[in-house]
């Protein structure tokens, strides 16, 4: 009775039975992923630890897939004061020369080196169509920005800067919502 209990076990998260957690038959099992769920059970010690079955398993499955997700081992991040002397010289140098790279590239407005495409601030003269229909529903722009991140100042008029912008698309909303009183969503 007890060996028939002992064959119908199973583990909890993969549904490996116990009998296959044996070093017989990781020897001869050829299915690379049961060989990395019974990696995995293995290693969560849902069974108990077992080093030297772990470790047969292990060089079962670099045998069959030696580039295997399970044989991947985590390694923490160096810190910048584990990196050696000659290997920060040339990381420096490197954010060095980006950032002299990126300061001349602001002072200029040159990318043509680099080929990277860089915004410049237009003055109000080639925007001045947009910002004429923009002065006539009642907000003014900022004059450096071009019009996308423009600051809107409003002029004292009854328009508020919604309607402004709905009168200009052609865009109404259909119902406005009315403000309501607690009580009435009691009901």
């Amino acid at each position: 009775m007890a060996d028939s209990l002992y064959f119908n076990e199973h583990t909890k998260t993969y549904d490996i039975p116990i009998t296959h957690l044996d070093f017989k038959y990781i020897n001869e099992c050829n299915n690379i992923k049961e060989l990395e769920n019974i990696m995995k059970t293995l290693r969560s010690g849902e069974v108990g630890r077992y080093a030297e079955l772990e470790s047969c398993c292990e060089e079962r499955i670099r045998l069959l897939n030696p580039d295997s997700r399970v044989l991947r081992m985590s390694v923490p991040l160096t810190s910048w004061s584990q990196v050696n002397e000659n290997e920060r010289a040339e990381y420096m140098t490197g954010v060095e020369n980006w950032l002299t790279e990126m300061h001349e590239i602001n002072e200029d407005g040159d990318s043509e080196d680099l080929d990277i495409p860089v915004l410049r601030h237009t003055n109000r003269q080639n925007h001045s169509e947009f910002e004429t229909e923009i002065t006539e529903t009642g907000v003014v722009y900022d004059e450096e920005l071009p019009p996308v991140r423009k600051e809107m100042v409003f002029q004292s008029n009854n328009r508020s800067a919604v309607r402004a912008w709905c009168d200009d698309e052609g865009f109404r909303p259909k119902r406005v919502g009315k403000p309501r009183e607690y009580s009435e969503w009691d009901k």
